[in-house]
């Protein structure tokens, strides 16, 4: 499963990003808002993804997000069911090893603030991007990122649902460690280094307020890194002592240093 990360990682950054009328059924779909493909817009699933062909197909037979028995007739199984304040479904597919997927049905009528769920998408999207280009310029070694695309859903014709959703999250599954494992990572790995990062980071204020409940939300990874997997939030003045309660009372007077 690695080296599909590592080989469709490597062919997305070779791959040129496509001027929006390029971009099949971007333009025409019935769906989209002028507002909406300029939001959207920078962060389509690039067409020669190694995952795009394999989304098409199972995407254009059928209205797969119309309900949870559909999605599941598709093939996907649901890691996290529909979650209290997003709404958000997280899935994977058999199909598509390497990658997760975060979705809203249609049939879901719950939004958070009364926003639709595609800018919360493009915001998950916005802000991993964010953070990715303070992890390069900085060097940063202990702490990641999950790649984030938008899939572009086919409009069906007629469509049966009352709610017909856009687009899908698409992003690089970080192969995460457990819960206990990630606190005790949180309590026990967390040196100074890895401090000096998460500061660089943080005080930046992207992600929002979600990437302060820490072992949860920048959990620890197969590869010993701890990777940013929620960062639904915008830019935010983040209240960063709430850090503390998630590291060693001798990190946790470091972490004071750098925030005074």
């Amino acid at each position: 499963m690695r080296w599909f990360v590592v080989v469709a990682a490597s062919l997305v950054a070779l791959s040129a990003h496509l001027p929006a009328e390029d971009y099949p059924n971007f333009l025409d779909h019935p769906l989209l808002s002028d507002r909406m493909r300029s939001d959207i817009e920078p962060y389509l699933l690039p067409l020669d993804h190694p995952v795009k062909e394999r989304l098409d197909a199972l995407f254009l037979q059928s209205q797969v997000l119309e309900n949870e028995e559909s999605l599941a007739a598709a093939g996907f199984n649901v890691l996290v069911p529909p979650l209290p304040s997003s709404y958000i479904i997280v899935a994977r597919h058999p199909l598509i090893p390497g990658y997760i997927f975060k979705l809203h049905l249609d049939s879901e009528t719950r939004s958070r603030k009364q926003l639709p769920h595609w800018i919360w998408l493009a915001r998950r999207c916005e802000q991993a991007m964010q953070i990715r280009k303070i992890i390069k310029r900085k060097q940063i070694q202990h702490f990641v990122v999950a790649d984030k695309w938008l899939y572009l859903l086919p409009a069906h014709s007629p469509c049966n649902s009352a709610n017909p959703q856009p687009v899908l999250l698409v992003e690089t599954d970080m192969q995460l460690q457990p819960y206990e494992v990630s606190v005790h990572m949180w309590k026990t790995a967390m040196t100074r280094a890895h401090l000096d990062e998460l500061y660089t980071i943080l005080k930046q204020g992207y992600g929002g307020p979600s990437v302060l409940y820490s072992t949860t939300n920048i959990p620890y990874t197969d590869q010993g890194t701890f990777a940013f997997i929620d960062t639904e939030g915008p830019r935010s003045d983040l209240n960063l002592k709430r850090i503390k309660q998630y590291l060693s009372e001798q990190m946790q007077a470091y972490w004071d240093t750098l925030i005074h």
